[in-house]
């Protein structure tokens, strides 16, 4: 396994399909999905759960936080890379070839990172730290 996706879900219920369809539709395809419900009271569980899909899995927890949650997810994980992103964000399909491309370049490197879009009523903006 290349790279294992870690998500923390936290009332993330009304994004978190787009969250998971933006994983699973990814050009790159050697890796495995880990979601960490941390301790969520929306629906967020039962949207992992309605998947059934061999790469996902889904990690319970009570609410310790987001970090305690990545953690976890990392301590389970099978990639030789970690790649993280929230329950409300979503990749474009071409996100983690483009990792895999850096990583392929420069490999003693020890983070990889990409720039992100903002998106605000219906416009996108390249975001700022």
């Amino acid at each position: 396994m290349f790279f294992s996706v870690i998500v923390p879900v936290y009332k993330v219920e009304k994004y978190l399909s787009s969250c998971i369809e933006s994983v699973l539709s990814q050009t790159f395809s050697d890796f495995e999905l880990i979601l960490v419900d941390d301790g969520s009271t929306d629906g967020s569980a039962e949207i992992v759960q309605s998947l059934n899909a061999p790469l996902v899995r889904l990690l319970r927890q009570q609410n310790q936080g987001v970090s305690a949650a990545r953690n976890r997810a990392m301590a389970e994980a099978s990639g030789r890379w970690v790649a993280l992103l929230d329950g409300d964000d979503v990749w474009e399909a071409d996100y983690l070839e483009r990792v895999e491309s850096l990583i392929s370049a420069y490999p003693d490197c020890g983070a990889y990172g990409m720039g992100f879009w903002v998106e605000t009523d219906g416009r996108r903006t390249l975001g700022s730290f």
